[in-house]
Protein backbone atom coordinates (compact mmCIF):
# COMPACT_ATOMS: atom_id res chain seq x y z
CA UNK A 1 0.00 0.00 0.00
CA UNK A 2 1.62 3.36 -1.39
CA UNK A 3 1.95 5.91 1.31
CA UNK A 4 0.15 9.07 1.15
CA UNK A 5 -0.74 12.30 2.99
CA UNK A 6 -4.26 13.19 2.38
CA UNK A 7 -6.19 15.94 3.77
CA UNK A 8 -9.70 17.28 4.91
CA UNK A 9 -12.10 19.20 7.04
CA UNK A 10 -9.74 18.30 10.38
CA UNK A 11 -6.78 18.87 12.30
CA UNK A 12 -4.36 18.01 14.67
CA UNK A 13 -4.62 14.26 15.33
CA UNK A 14 -1.18 12.60 15.77
CA UNK A 15 -2.51 8.81 15.39
CA UNK A 16 -2.58 8.00 11.36
CA UNK A 17 -5.20 4.61 11.50
CA UNK A 18 -8.46 4.11 10.51
CA UNK A 19 -10.26 3.49 13.93
CA UNK A 20 -13.36 1.17 14.42
CA UNK A 21 -15.11 2.43 17.63
CA UNK A 22 -17.20 -0.05 19.99
CA UNK A 23 -19.84 2.30 20.97
CA UNK A 24 -23.12 2.72 18.86
CA UNK A 25 -24.54 5.79 17.58
CA UNK A 26 -28.23 6.32 16.65
CA UNK A 27 -28.11 2.40 16.22
CA UNK A 28 -25.55 2.04 14.13
CA UNK A 29 -22.12 1.14 14.08
CA UNK A 30 -18.94 3.80 14.67
CA UNK A 31 -16.13 4.42 12.22
CA UNK A 32 -13.65 7.28 13.43
CA UNK A 33 -10.93 8.72 11.36
CA UNK A 34 -8.90 10.66 12.69
CA UNK A 35 -6.99 13.57 10.84
CA UNK A 36 -3.95 15.53 11.27
CA UNK A 37 -2.12 18.94 9.48
CA UNK A 38 0.66 19.27 7.17
CA UNK A 39 1.43 22.53 6.37
CA UNK A 40 3.75 23.83 4.30
CA UNK A 41 4.74 26.90 2.48
CA UNK A 42 3.21 28.01 -0.89
CA UNK A 43 5.27 26.54 -3.87
CA UNK A 44 4.73 27.88 -7.15
CA UNK A 45 6.94 28.86 -10.27
CA UNK A 46 8.03 32.71 -10.48
CA UNK A 47 5.50 34.09 -7.82
CA UNK A 48 5.15 35.54 -5.02
CA UNK A 49 2.83 34.04 -2.23
CA UNK A 50 -0.51 33.67 -3.54
CA UNK A 51 1.09 32.64 -6.87
CA UNK A 52 1.51 34.14 -10.40
CA UNK A 53 -1.43 36.80 -11.45
CA UNK A 54 -2.62 36.63 -14.59
CA UNK A 55 -5.23 37.92 -17.04
CA UNK A 56 -7.95 35.17 -17.73
CA UNK A 57 -8.85 34.77 -21.70
CA UNK A 58 -12.07 33.79 -22.30
CA UNK A 59 -14.46 34.02 -25.50
CA UNK A 60 -18.30 35.04 -25.32
CA UNK A 61 -20.33 32.56 -27.24
CA UNK A 62 -23.69 32.99 -28.51
CA UNK A 63 -26.74 33.33 -26.33
CA UNK A 64 -28.67 29.80 -25.33
CA UNK A 65 -32.13 30.03 -26.45
CA UNK A 66 -33.56 29.84 -23.29
CA UNK A 67 -32.19 31.75 -19.75
CA UNK A 68 -31.20 28.76 -17.53
CA UNK A 69 -30.24 28.75 -13.86
CA UNK A 70 -29.55 25.32 -11.58
CA UNK A 71 -29.22 23.70 -14.57
CA UNK A 72 -26.93 20.50 -15.94
CA UNK A 73 -24.54 20.83 -18.12
CA UNK A 74 -21.93 17.67 -19.44
CA UNK A 75 -18.94 17.67 -22.40
CA UNK A 76 -20.40 16.33 -25.66
CA UNK A 77 -18.18 15.48 -27.87
CA UNK A 78 -16.13 18.37 -28.77
CA UNK A 79 -18.81 20.98 -27.21
CA UNK A 80 -21.48 20.61 -24.31
CA UNK A 81 -24.61 20.02 -23.27
CA UNK A 82 -27.22 22.03 -21.14
CA UNK A 83 -30.01 20.45 -19.42
CA UNK A 84 -33.33 21.58 -18.04
CA UNK A 85 -32.56 24.60 -15.09
CA UNK A 86 -35.72 27.03 -14.23
CA UNK A 87 -36.20 30.12 -16.19
CA UNK A 88 -37.14 34.29 -16.02
CA UNK A 89 -40.49 33.27 -14.35
CA UNK A 90 -39.22 30.46 -11.88
CA UNK A 91 -40.37 27.80 -14.09
CA UNK A 92 -38.58 24.43 -15.11
CA UNK A 93 -37.44 24.59 -18.68
CA UNK A 94 -37.79 21.15 -19.85
CA UNK A 95 -35.26 20.97 -22.24
CA UNK A 96 -32.04 20.92 -23.25
CA UNK A 97 -29.77 22.66 -25.89
CA UNK A 98 -26.44 21.39 -27.36
CA UNK A 99 -23.50 23.78 -28.17
CA UNK A 100 -21.59 22.64 -31.17
CA UNK A 101 -19.59 24.04 -34.38
CA UNK A 102 -20.27 27.49 -33.40
CA UNK A 103 -24.13 27.22 -32.71
CA UNK A 104 -26.62 25.99 -30.40
CA UNK A 105 -29.05 23.01 -31.28
CA UNK A 106 -32.13 22.53 -29.52
CA UNK A 107 -32.41 18.61 -28.09
CA UNK A 108 -35.52 17.17 -27.35
CA UNK A 109 -35.96 16.04 -23.42
CA UNK A 110 -37.93 13.09 -22.83
CA UNK A 111 -37.97 11.22 -19.33
CA UNK A 112 -36.63 13.61 -16.22
CA UNK A 113 -37.57 17.12 -17.78
CA UNK A 114 -36.30 18.80 -14.81
CA UNK A 115 -33.46 17.16 -13.92
CA UNK A 116 -31.46 17.53 -10.55
CA UNK A 117 -28.59 15.16 -11.15
CA UNK A 118 -25.77 13.96 -13.67
CA UNK A 119 -23.76 11.11 -13.27
CA UNK A 120 -22.05 9.65 -16.76
CA UNK A 121 -22.64 5.54 -17.42
CA UNK A 122 -19.98 2.90 -17.77
CA UNK A 123 -20.83 2.99 -21.87
CA UNK A 124 -20.23 6.81 -21.88
CA UNK A 125 -23.72 7.20 -21.88
CA UNK A 126 -25.30 9.93 -19.27
CA UNK A 127 -27.69 9.55 -16.73
CA UNK A 128 -30.29 12.69 -15.91
CA UNK A 129 -32.65 12.61 -13.14
CA UNK A 130 -34.83 14.02 -10.28
CA UNK A 131 -36.53 17.20 -9.51
CA UNK A 132 -35.19 20.40 -8.68
CA UNK A 133 -36.12 23.24 -6.36
CA UNK A 134 -36.48 26.35 -7.63
CA UNK A 135 -38.39 29.95 -6.31
CA UNK A 136 -41.55 28.61 -7.14
CA UNK A 137 -41.79 25.50 -4.83
CA UNK A 138 -40.02 22.24 -3.99
CA UNK A 139 -39.95 19.49 -7.21
CA UNK A 140 -39.66 16.08 -7.35
CA UNK A 141 -39.49 13.63 -9.23
CA UNK A 142 -38.73 9.64 -10.01
CA UNK A 143 -38.00 10.30 -13.53
CA UNK A 144 -34.93 9.82 -15.17
CA UNK A 145 -33.44 9.93 -19.08
CA UNK A 146 -30.62 8.63 -20.65
CA UNK A 147 -28.40 10.97 -22.79
CA UNK A 148 -26.38 9.27 -25.81
CA UNK A 149 -23.75 11.39 -27.22
CA UNK A 150 -23.23 9.56 -30.40
CA UNK A 151 -26.67 10.11 -31.22
CA UNK A 152 -27.20 13.21 -29.51
CA UNK A 153 -30.42 12.03 -28.41
CA UNK A 154 -31.74 11.45 -24.90
CA UNK A 155 -34.30 8.36 -23.91
CA UNK A 156 -36.87 7.90 -21.22
CA UNK A 157 -34.24 5.80 -18.32
CA UNK A 158 -36.03 3.97 -15.82
CA UNK A 159 -38.43 5.73 -12.41
CA UNK A 160 -36.28 5.70 -9.34
CA UNK A 161 -38.29 3.91 -6.02
CA UNK A 162 -38.77 7.38 -4.82
CA UNK A 163 -39.43 11.12 -5.78
CA UNK A 164 -35.88 13.17 -5.10
CA UNK A 165 -34.73 15.78 -5.38
CA UNK A 166 -31.75 17.93 -4.05
CA UNK A 167 -30.27 13.92 -4.63
CA UNK A 168 -26.58 13.14 -7.08
CA UNK A 169 -25.17 9.99 -8.39
CA UNK A 170 -22.14 7.95 -7.95
CA UNK A 171 -21.27 5.19 -10.71
CA UNK A 172 -19.62 2.19 -9.12
CA UNK A 173 -18.47 -0.24 -11.83
CA UNK A 174 -21.96 -0.22 -14.05
CA UNK A 175 -24.21 0.49 -10.97
CA UNK A 176 -25.42 3.66 -10.28
CA UNK A 177 -26.03 4.60 -6.86
CA UNK A 178 -28.63 7.68 -6.23
CA UNK A 179 -28.95 9.52 -2.51
CA UNK A 180 -30.24 12.83 -1.62
CA UNK A 181 -33.39 14.04 -1.07
CA UNK A 182 -35.15 17.77 0.38
CA UNK A 183 -38.13 17.45 2.87
CA UNK A 184 -38.73 14.05 2.06
CA UNK A 185 -37.41 10.85 3.88
CA UNK A 186 -34.04 9.35 1.68
CA UNK A 187 -32.19 6.42 4.13
CA UNK A 188 -31.86 4.21 1.40
CA UNK A 189 -30.54 4.65 -1.96
CA UNK A 190 -31.55 3.98 -5.27
CA UNK A 191 -29.59 1.39 -7.33
CA UNK A 192 -29.57 1.48 -10.71
CA UNK A 193 -28.14 -1.99 -12.60
CA UNK A 194 -28.36 -1.09 -15.88
CA UNK A 195 -31.86 -2.23 -16.46
CA UNK A 196 -34.29 -1.04 -13.64
CA UNK A 197 -33.86 0.94 -10.21
CA UNK A 198 -34.13 -0.61 -6.86
CA UNK A 199 -34.17 0.81 -2.95
CA UNK A 200 -31.01 -0.72 -1.92
CA UNK A 201 -29.49 -0.74 1.51
CA UNK A 202 -30.24 -0.52 5.05
CA UNK A 203 -31.03 3.32 6.66
CA UNK A 204 -28.21 5.99 6.87
CA UNK A 205 -28.30 9.53 8.12
CA UNK A 206 -30.44 12.04 5.73
CA UNK A 207 -28.81 14.28 3.56
CA UNK A 208 -29.93 17.15 1.35
CA UNK A 209 -27.24 17.76 -1.81
CA UNK A 210 -24.60 16.07 -1.00
CA UNK A 211 -21.19 14.85 -1.50
CA UNK A 212 -21.02 11.02 -2.82
CA UNK A 213 -17.73 9.56 -3.08
CA UNK A 214 -16.20 5.75 -3.11
CA UNK A 215 -12.84 3.68 -1.83
CA UNK A 216 -11.47 0.98 -2.67
CA UNK A 217 -13.10 -0.86 0.46
CA UNK A 218 -16.34 -1.14 -1.56
CA UNK A 219 -17.59 1.89 1.08
CA UNK A 220 -19.66 4.90 -0.32
CA UNK A 221 -19.37 7.81 2.17
CA UNK A 222 -22.55 10.76 1.76
CA UNK A 223 -21.22 13.64 3.18
CA UNK A 224 -23.26 17.05 3.36
CA UNK A 225 -23.82 20.15 4.76
CA UNK A 226 -27.49 19.59 5.15
CA UNK A 227 -30.19 17.36 6.45
CA UNK A 228 -33.52 16.84 4.39
CA UNK A 229 -34.80 19.73 5.96
CA UNK A 230 -32.03 21.83 4.95
CA UNK A 231 -30.84 22.25 8.55
CA UNK A 232 -27.22 21.83 8.58
CA UNK A 233 -26.34 19.60 9.98
CA UNK A 234 -24.40 19.73 13.60
CA UNK A 235 -21.59 18.08 15.13
CA UNK A 236 -22.10 15.96 17.93
CA UNK A 237 -19.95 14.48 20.83
CA UNK A 238 -17.85 11.08 21.41
CA UNK A 239 -15.64 10.01 23.26
CA UNK A 240 -15.33 13.91 24.81
CA UNK A 241 -14.64 15.12 21.48
CA UNK A 242 -16.26 17.14 19.21
CA UNK A 243 -16.89 15.60 15.89
CA UNK A 244 -18.45 15.96 12.31
CA UNK A 245 -20.81 12.90 11.45
CA UNK A 246 -21.58 11.75 8.07
CA UNK A 247 -22.85 8.07 6.28
CA UNK A 248 -20.89 5.34 5.09
CA UNK A 249 -22.50 2.56 3.78
CA UNK A 250 -20.25 -0.84 2.63
CA UNK A 251 -21.81 -1.94 -0.23
CA UNK A 252 -20.99 -5.85 -0.27
CA UNK A 253 -22.08 -6.72 3.29
CA UNK A 254 -25.03 -3.99 3.09
CA UNK A 255 -23.90 -2.35 6.31
CA UNK A 256 -24.48 1.39 7.45
CA UNK A 257 -22.21 3.40 9.49
CA UNK A 258 -21.75 6.63 11.53
CA UNK A 259 -19.14 8.22 10.75
CA UNK A 260 -16.98 10.90 12.44
CA UNK A 261 -14.10 13.40 11.85
CA UNK A 262 -13.25 14.78 15.21
CA UNK A 263 -13.41 18.86 14.85
CA UNK A 264 -10.33 20.47 16.71
CA UNK A 265 -10.14 23.30 14.19
CA UNK A 266 -13.09 24.39 12.27
CA UNK A 267 -12.87 23.45 8.64
CA UNK A 268 -15.99 22.96 6.37
CA UNK A 269 -16.88 21.75 3.27
CA UNK A 270 -18.34 24.27 0.49
CA UNK A 271 -21.89 23.66 -1.05
CA UNK A 272 -21.20 21.44 -3.96
CA UNK A 273 -23.43 23.36 -7.07
CA UNK A 274 -25.98 21.21 -8.64
CA UNK A 275 -23.87 20.43 -11.46
CA UNK A 276 -20.90 19.13 -10.23
CA UNK A 277 -20.48 14.92 -10.20
CA UNK A 278 -18.23 13.27 -8.25
CA UNK A 279 -16.15 12.17 -11.16
CA UNK A 280 -15.46 15.72 -11.59
CA UNK A 281 -12.94 16.23 -8.66
CA UNK A 282 -11.98 12.47 -8.60
CA UNK A 283 -8.27 11.77 -9.07
CA UNK A 284 -8.32 8.04 -10.94
CA UNK A 285 -4.01 7.33 -10.39
CA UNK A 286 -4.38 8.46 -6.91
CA UNK A 287 -7.91 7.00 -5.96
CA UNK A 288 -8.67 9.91 -4.18
CA UNK A 289 -10.69 13.05 -4.52
CA UNK A 290 -9.99 16.94 -4.30
CA UNK A 291 -12.32 19.23 -2.32
CA UNK A 292 -12.80 23.14 -1.11
CA UNK A 293 -13.23 23.14 2.16
CA UNK A 294 -13.35 26.93 4.29
CA UNK A 295 -11.86 28.10 7.66
CA UNK A 296 -13.67 29.93 10.30
CA UNK A 297 -11.06 32.65 10.04
CA UNK A 298 -12.63 32.71 6.05
CA UNK A 299 -9.54 31.34 4.58
CA UNK A 300 -9.96 28.54 1.61
CA UNK A 301 -7.81 25.74 1.42
CA UNK A 302 -7.67 22.47 -1.32
CA UNK A 303 -8.57 18.81 0.68
CA UNK A 304 -7.79 15.56 -0.65
CA UNK A 305 -9.88 12.62 0.87
CA UNK A 306 -8.38 9.24 0.96
CA UNK A 307 -10.24 7.07 2.83
CA UNK A 308 -8.92 3.65 2.59
CA UNK A 309 -5.73 4.41 4.27
CA UNK A 310 -7.12 5.91 7.05
CA UNK A 311 -5.99 9.13 6.98
CA UNK A 312 -7.36 11.99 6.72
CA UNK A 313 -4.97 15.26 6.89
CA UNK A 314 -5.74 18.98 5.56
CA UNK A 315 -3.14 20.55 3.71
CA UNK A 316 -2.08 24.22 3.87
CA UNK A 317 0.18 24.28 1.00
CA UNK A 318 -1.87 26.40 -1.30
CA UNK A 319 -3.47 29.15 0.54
CA UNK A 320 -6.23 30.38 -1.76
CA UNK A 321 -6.39 34.47 -1.73
CA UNK A 322 -9.69 35.94 -0.73
CA UNK A 323 -9.31 39.43 -2.29
CA UNK A 324 -9.20 40.43 -6.28
CA UNK A 325 -5.70 41.36 -6.91
CA UNK A 326 -6.04 44.89 -7.93
CA UNK A 327 -9.48 46.30 -6.84
CA UNK A 328 -9.73 44.62 -2.89
CA UNK A 329 -12.99 42.78 -3.49
CA UNK A 330 -13.40 39.57 -1.60
CA UNK A 331 -13.25 36.54 -3.71
CA UNK A 332 -16.12 33.74 -2.95
CA UNK A 333 -15.05 30.42 -4.35
CA UNK A 334 -17.35 27.86 -5.24
CA UNK A 335 -17.70 24.54 -4.00
CA UNK A 336 -16.15 21.44 -6.14
CA UNK A 337 -13.33 21.44 -7.87
CA UNK A 338 -12.16 20.40 -11.03
CA UNK A 339 -10.10 17.93 -12.36
CA UNK A 340 -7.81 17.62 -15.30
CA UNK A 341 -6.40 14.62 -15.46
CA UNK A 342 -4.43 15.31 -19.21
CA UNK A 343 -2.45 18.11 -17.30
CA UNK A 344 -2.89 16.99 -14.07
CA UNK A 345 -4.53 20.77 -12.86
CA UNK A 346 -7.03 21.24 -10.73
CA UNK A 347 -9.51 24.27 -11.38
CA UNK A 348 -11.32 26.60 -8.56
CA UNK A 349 -13.52 29.07 -9.89
CA UNK A 350 -14.75 32.12 -8.04
CA UNK A 351 -16.11 35.56 -8.39
CA UNK A 352 -16.08 38.78 -6.70
CA UNK A 353 -17.81 42.34 -7.47
CA UNK A 354 -21.07 43.70 -6.50
CA UNK A 355 -24.18 44.46 -9.37
CA UNK A 356 -23.62 44.85 -12.44
CA UNK A 357 -19.60 45.07 -12.15
CA UNK A 358 -18.22 41.24 -11.53
CA UNK A 359 -15.28 39.39 -11.91
CA UNK A 360 -14.38 35.93 -12.55
CA UNK A 361 -11.13 34.27 -11.35
CA UNK A 362 -10.08 30.73 -11.69
CA UNK A 363 -7.07 28.81 -10.19
CA UNK A 364 -5.12 26.68 -11.76
CA UNK A 365 -3.31 24.11 -9.52
CA UNK A 366 -0.74 21.32 -11.08
CA UNK A 367 -0.30 18.58 -8.63
CA UNK A 368 2.65 15.59 -8.69
CA UNK A 369 0.72 12.94 -6.60
CA UNK A 370 -0.38 15.52 -3.68
CA UNK A 371 2.19 17.85 -3.66
CA UNK A 372 1.23 21.68 -5.47
CA UNK A 373 4.17 22.05 -7.76
CA UNK A 374 2.71 25.23 -9.22
CA UNK A 375 0.08 27.11 -9.91
CA UNK A 376 -1.37 30.81 -11.15
CA UNK A 377 -4.95 32.79 -10.94
CA UNK A 378 -6.51 34.38 -13.79
CA UNK A 379 -8.57 37.36 -13.34
CA UNK A 380 -11.30 38.66 -15.93
CA UNK A 381 -13.86 41.85 -15.64
CA UNK A 382 -16.64 43.57 -16.29
CA UNK A 383 -19.33 40.76 -16.00
CA UNK A 384 -23.00 41.68 -15.76
CA UNK A 385 -23.48 38.00 -14.35
CA UNK A 386 -22.47 36.29 -11.01
CA UNK A 387 -21.14 33.87 -12.91
CA UNK A 388 -20.35 31.57 -9.00
CA UNK A 389 -24.53 30.78 -9.66
CA UNK A 390 -24.04 29.87 -13.15
CA UNK A 391 -22.86 26.05 -14.50
CA UNK A 392 -19.65 25.03 -15.20
CA UNK A 393 -17.67 21.77 -17.25
CA UNK A 394 -14.74 20.97 -18.23
CA UNK A 395 -14.48 20.34 -22.07
CA UNK A 396 -12.85 17.74 -24.25
CA UNK A 397 -10.10 20.20 -25.14
CA UNK A 398 -9.43 21.27 -21.53
CA UNK A 399 -11.51 24.40 -21.15
CA UNK A 400 -14.11 25.28 -18.71
CA UNK A 401 -17.62 26.08 -20.63
CA UNK A 402 -19.89 28.54 -18.41
CA UNK A 403 -23.57 28.55 -18.94
CA UNK A 404 -26.26 30.31 -17.37
CA UNK A 405 -26.90 31.68 -13.81
CA UNK A 406 -28.18 35.07 -12.22
CA UNK A 407 -28.09 38.65 -13.26
CA UNK A 408 -25.94 40.24 -10.92
CA UNK A 409 -29.06 43.44 -10.44
CA UNK A 410 -32.10 41.76 -11.29
CA UNK A 411 -31.21 38.17 -9.51
CA UNK A 412 -33.19 36.22 -13.05
CA UNK A 413 -31.70 33.85 -14.86
CA UNK A 414 -29.82 34.78 -18.36
CA UNK A 415 -29.35 32.76 -21.84
CA UNK A 416 -24.79 34.25 -21.59
CA UNK A 417 -22.65 31.49 -22.39
CA UNK A 418 -18.87 31.60 -22.13
CA UNK A 419 -15.79 29.34 -22.38
CA UNK A 420 -12.79 30.07 -20.47
CA UNK A 421 -8.85 29.15 -20.77
CA UNK A 422 -7.50 28.37 -17.44
CA UNK A 423 -4.28 29.72 -16.80
CA UNK A 424 -1.37 27.20 -16.95
CA UNK A 425 -0.19 26.23 -13.60
CA UNK A 426 2.74 28.51 -13.15
CA UNK A 427 2.88 30.37 -15.93
CA UNK A 428 1.34 34.33 -16.43
CA UNK A 429 -0.25 35.02 -19.85
CA UNK A 430 1.45 38.56 -19.19
CA UNK A 431 4.71 37.49 -19.40
CA UNK A 432 5.06 35.95 -22.68
CA UNK A 433 5.21 37.31 -26.46
CA UNK A 434 4.17 34.57 -29.08
CA UNK A 435 6.55 37.07 -31.65
CA UNK A 436 9.29 36.65 -29.54
CA UNK A 437 9.55 32.83 -28.25
CA UNK A 438 12.08 30.87 -28.56
CA UNK A 439 9.76 27.80 -29.44
CA UNK A 440 7.50 26.55 -31.97
CA UNK A 441 5.24 23.74 -33.30
CA UNK A 442 6.01 23.25 -36.98
CA UNK A 443 3.71 20.90 -39.21
CA UNK A 444 4.71 20.07 -42.72
CA UNK A 445 2.53 19.11 -45.15
CA UNK A 446 2.51 17.26 -48.26
CA UNK A 447 2.71 20.66 -50.63
CA UNK A 448 6.34 20.87 -49.47
CA UNK A 449 5.09 23.84 -46.76
CA UNK A 450 6.08 24.20 -43.48
CA UNK A 451 3.46 25.90 -41.25
CA UNK A 452 5.27 27.34 -38.04
CA UNK A 453 3.29 28.32 -34.52
CA UNK A 454 5.19 30.79 -32.22
CA UNK A 455 4.15 29.25 -29.02
CA UNK A 456 3.23 31.67 -26.04
CA UNK A 457 4.20 29.85 -22.53
CA UNK A 458 3.19 26.64 -23.36
CA UNK A 459 2.80 24.29 -26.25
CA UNK A 460 -0.81 23.95 -27.90
CA UNK A 461 -3.09 21.23 -28.00
CA UNK A 462 -2.67 18.86 -30.38
CA UNK A 463 -6.28 17.28 -31.43
CA UNK A 464 -7.06 14.72 -33.81
CA UNK A 465 -10.89 14.80 -35.29
CA UNK A 466 -12.56 12.86 -37.78
CA UNK A 467 -10.51 13.81 -41.12
CA UNK A 468 -8.30 16.75 -39.37
CA UNK A 469 -5.60 17.81 -37.47
CA UNK A 470 -6.25 21.28 -35.23
CA UNK A 471 -4.16 23.10 -33.36
CA UNK A 472 -5.08 24.89 -31.00
CA UNK A 473 -3.58 27.74 -28.49
CA UNK A 474 -5.52 29.03 -25.00
CA UNK A 475 -9.15 29.52 -26.61
CA UNK A 476 -8.69 29.49 -29.93
CA UNK A 477 -8.18 26.95 -33.23
CA UNK A 478 -5.46 28.44 -34.82
CA UNK A 479 -4.98 25.83 -37.45
CA UNK A 480 -6.56 23.17 -38.91
CA UNK A 481 -5.23 20.40 -41.83
CA UNK A 482 -6.51 17.61 -43.42
CA UNK A 483 -4.93 13.97 -42.29
CA UNK A 484 -4.36 13.51 -46.31
CA UNK A 485 -1.77 17.06 -46.25
CA UNK A 486 0.73 16.09 -43.29
CA UNK A 487 3.75 14.64 -43.19
CA UNK A 488 4.50 15.10 -40.10
CA UNK A 489 4.72 17.86 -37.16
CA UNK A 490 6.73 18.45 -34.65
CA UNK A 491 8.34 21.08 -31.49
CA UNK A 492 11.99 23.11 -32.63
CA UNK A 493 14.22 25.09 -30.73
CA UNK A 494 14.25 28.63 -32.13
CA UNK A 495 16.69 30.18 -29.83
CA UNK A 496 19.98 30.73 -32.27
CA UNK A 497 22.04 29.92 -29.26
CA UNK A 498 20.96 26.12 -29.22
CA UNK A 499 20.86 26.81 -25.67
CA UNK A 500 18.07 25.25 -24.02
CA UNK A 501 17.18 23.56 -20.79
CA UNK A 502 14.53 21.09 -21.86
CA UNK A 503 15.67 17.72 -23.70
CA UNK A 504 12.71 17.39 -25.70
CA UNK A 505 13.69 20.38 -27.85
CA UNK A 506 17.32 19.35 -27.74
CA UNK A 507 16.23 16.06 -29.53
CA UNK A 508 12.45 16.85 -30.43
CA UNK A 509 10.02 13.78 -30.85
CA UNK A 510 8.30 14.41 -34.00
CA UNK A 511 4.76 12.98 -34.86
CA UNK A 512 3.43 12.02 -37.60
CA UNK A 513 -0.01 10.87 -37.87
CA UNK A 514 -1.24 8.64 -41.25
CA UNK A 515 -4.86 7.86 -42.89
CA UNK A 516 -4.61 4.19 -41.72
CA UNK A 517 -5.07 5.51 -38.46
CA UNK A 518 -1.40 5.10 -37.28
CA UNK A 519 0.64 7.53 -35.23
CA UNK A 520 4.23 7.35 -36.26
CA UNK A 521 6.85 8.79 -33.75
CA UNK A 522 9.97 9.62 -34.82
CA UNK A 523 13.73 10.42 -33.54
CA UNK A 524 12.84 8.90 -30.45
CA UNK A 525 15.80 8.06 -27.72
CA UNK A 526 16.30 4.04 -27.03
CA UNK A 527 14.52 2.92 -23.85
CA UNK A 528 11.87 5.61 -24.21
CA UNK A 529 8.37 4.92 -23.25
CA UNK A 530 5.05 5.79 -24.71
CA UNK A 531 2.05 5.29 -23.08
CA UNK A 532 -1.34 6.21 -23.94
CA UNK A 533 -3.98 6.58 -21.37
CA UNK A 534 -8.00 6.66 -21.32
CA UNK A 535 -9.42 9.83 -19.17
CA UNK A 536 -9.64 7.52 -16.62
CA UNK A 537 -5.74 7.72 -16.41
CA UNK A 538 -5.52 4.11 -17.02
CA UNK A 539 -3.09 3.46 -19.71
CA UNK A 540 -4.28 1.39 -22.52
CA UNK A 541 -1.44 0.77 -24.65
CA UNK A 542 2.44 0.74 -23.92
CA UNK A 543 5.49 0.50 -26.22
CA UNK A 544 9.35 1.31 -24.98
CA UNK A 545 11.53 2.21 -27.69
CA UNK A 546 14.13 -1.10 -28.16
CA UNK A 547 16.48 1.21 -30.37
CA UNK A 548 16.50 5.00 -30.99
CA UNK A 549 14.54 5.94 -34.33
CA UNK A 550 10.70 5.39 -35.03
CA UNK A 551 7.87 3.83 -33.80
CA UNK A 552 4.69 2.93 -35.09
CA UNK A 553 1.49 2.66 -33.10
CA UNK A 554 -2.12 1.38 -34.64
CA UNK A 555 -5.00 3.64 -32.96
CA UNK A 556 -7.96 2.12 -35.57
CA UNK A 557 -8.67 -0.51 -33.15
CA UNK A 558 -9.66 2.27 -30.00
CA UNK A 559 -13.42 3.14 -29.97
CA UNK A 560 -14.29 6.59 -30.32
CA UNK A 561 -13.09 9.01 -27.61
CA UNK A 562 -10.29 11.04 -25.95
CA UNK A 563 -6.62 9.95 -25.35
CA UNK A 564 -3.32 11.30 -24.20
CA UNK A 565 -0.42 10.17 -25.73
CA UNK A 566 3.23 10.55 -23.43
CA UNK A 567 6.12 10.31 -25.59
CA UNK A 568 9.60 11.25 -24.54
CA UNK A 569 8.12 13.83 -22.07
CA UNK A 570 5.59 15.95 -24.40
CA UNK A 571 1.60 14.80 -23.84
CA UNK A 572 -0.51 15.02 -26.80
CA UNK A 573 -4.41 14.82 -26.36
CA UNK A 574 -5.90 13.03 -29.29
CA UNK A 575 -9.74 13.00 -29.92
CA UNK A 576 -11.13 9.95 -32.26
CA UNK A 577 -14.33 10.54 -33.65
Amino acid sequence: MKKRLILILTALLSSTVCLQAQRILDGKPVKVFNSKVRSRAPKAANSDKFGVQSTLKYEKIADMKLARNAHQTFPSGNGFIVVGGYNEMLEGNKSAELWQDGKWKTVSLVGATDPIFSVTLSDGRVMVGGGRPSGAGVGHSKATSIYNPTTQTFTKGPDMTIARSMCKGLLIGNNVYISGNWQEEDKVFDRYDGTNFQSYGQKTLGHSAPYLLFDSNNMIYILSLYDNNRNQIASVNYNNQECFPFSGYDIVNNESYTTLVPLYSEYHLLDLPDEIRSSDYYIPLEEMYLMMTKKDDGNYYLSFIDFPEGYVYLEEEVMIPTKHPTTGNTITWRGGVYWNEAKKEGYIIGSSGTGGNRSVHIISIRYNGITAEAWSMATADGFNNDLNSAAWTLLSDGRLACSGGMNASTYQPVKDAYIFAPPMAGTKYEAEDAGTSKFALVVLTKDNKQHEFRLAGSKPQVMFEATSLKIIMASKIEAEFAFSDIIRFYYVNLDPSGIDDLSIDQNPTEIGFQEDGVLVISQMKEGAVVNIYGMDGKVITQFTAKHAGSCRLNLSPLPKGVYIVKADNITYKIMKR
